[in-house]
């Protein structure tokens, strides 16, 4: 009992630490940390292994028969008897075809399965990436609003001293009061949004939730251009999913391949030893064995059925792939599209926006200064710069997150 507690405060000590120490991560690195720890991703590992060792059970014969027989009879004296006794040991197999077919159907099931590892992978990068941008922005915004924040302290204390000398009307000193607790009420709420990307991203890296993360990278500001028909051409090699239904077909074709060679014979190999004692006569011992071949009689009743039914399972698998293929080409162009549209949009929020409003500030500010217009009109201009500041935040997350959607359309880790 002592050794368990102790064991226990160990543990809960370790993992203290553990939380409370700070984990450095770029983007990059917090993607292979997923790749490595995600429970989504272990989870679908495991079921891939599963399909791989069920290809053993496909292959490995079955039928295996092993009987032994002993008995006693009366033999022609009266109070003598003869013994008998018969070892056998007999294997049935399908015909080669059979197995080669089922065996193939689960090898492009076990395939499937790998590529379904694929496509969780590039979820979960996708994910990643996501959930560190917005950790990122939510870390920008905070910044920015503590920032907003403390200048509209200042010059709500500015214009409470205004208002009692009666420099500036008591209407300013009421609104500078009005945004600064609305800056406050905003604050509150953006750290509370970081709190929430953080753990979304520790759920993501399967770390605990009370570790502290330091992100070393930033939003970035520019962005790669890309090709549509090299993207098309990249989604039908690299996307998992895809694949995973392309190989699904592969299994329903070779299941009705099987299903058509089950009418084919059936073979059984035995080998049997025997032997009787008589009485009076010395020991005789025989071996041998026997070849059977067995055809199905009621093929065109049940088997029919089973050949028509996997035929029409090929074909809804056919026709599954197509539908996943046409939906890929879909999916990738709108994605393209969005990130083609997010990249715009921040470059002109970098190029135009923002720097206008942080002109329009700055001359706010001087004028202010120099007393040639009131605290309304300075709040407006303070107002429009940091919304230009928030808005240009917001389209970097924005083509951030559009780049991680696209990654995921055609595949790329």
């Amino acid at each position: 009992m002592k050794r368990f507690i102790i064991s226990m405060l160990t543990l809960f000590i370790a993992s203290a630490s553990f939380a409370q120490e700070k984990v450095r991560l770029s983007a990059a690195q917090a993607i292979e940390l997923a790749l490595k720890n995600n429970f989504s991703l272990k989870s679908e590992q495991a079921r891939s292994e599963a399909a791989d060792a069920r290809t053993l059970s496909v292959i490995s014969p079955e039928k295996t028969e092993l009987a032994f027989y002993r008995e006693k009879t009366p033999y022609n004296l009266p109070g003598e008897t003869q013994e008998f006794k018969r070892l056998q040991i007999a294997q049935s197999f399908e015909f080669p075809l059979t197995t080669y077919f089922r065996a193939g159907a689960q090898n492009a099931l076990s395939d499937a399965a790998r590529f379904r590892v694929i496509e969780e992978k590039t979820r979960v990068a996708a994910a990643v990436r996501k959930a560190y941008a917005e950790a990122l922005f939510s870390h920008s915004q905070a910044a920015l609003l503590r920032e907003n924040l403390a200048l509209l302290q200042d010059f709500a204390k500015k214009s409470a001293r205004l208002a009692e000398v009666g420099e500036t009307s008591p209407l300013e000193a009421l609104r500078a009061k009005a945004e600064l607790a609305k800056a406050e009420n905003l604050l509150a709420e953006a750290d509370a949004q970081k709190s929430t990307a953080e753990n979304n991203l520790l759920t993501l890296l399967a770390l605990p939730l009370g570790a502290t993360l330091q992100l070393t990278d930033t939003l970035r500001c520019d962005f790669p251009a890309f090709q549509i028909a090299e993207l098309h051409e990249t989604a039908q090699t690299g996307r998992g999913a895809l694949q995973s239904v392309r190989q699904e077909w592969l299994a329903e074709s070779r299941t009705a391949q099987a299903a058509w060679s089950e009418v084919l014979p059936e073979i059984r190999l035995a080998y049997f030893w025997q032997s009787f004692s008589p009485a009076m006569e010395p020991d005789r011992t025989f071996t041998g064995g026997e070849i059977t071949l067995s055809l199905p009689v009621w093929f065109w009743l049940g088997e029919r059925g089973n050949i028509r039914e996997k035929a029409a399972l090929r074909e809804a698998a056919k026709y599954a792939f197509e539908d996943a293929r046409q939906t890929l080409q879909t999916q990738v162009r709108n994605a393209a599209l969005r990130y083609t549209a997010a990249a715009k949009q921040l470059e002109n929020a970098r190029k135009t926006y923002l720097p206008f409003a942080r002109k329009a500030f700055d001359a706010a500010q001087k004028a202010y200064g120099a007393g040639s217009i009131g605290y309304l009109e300075f709040l407006d201009g303070k107002q429009a710069y940091y919304e230009a500041k928030l808005h240009e935040l917001e389209k970097r997350l924005a083509a951030e997150t559009a780049l991680a959607e696209l990654f995921h359309a055609i595949g790329k880790i």
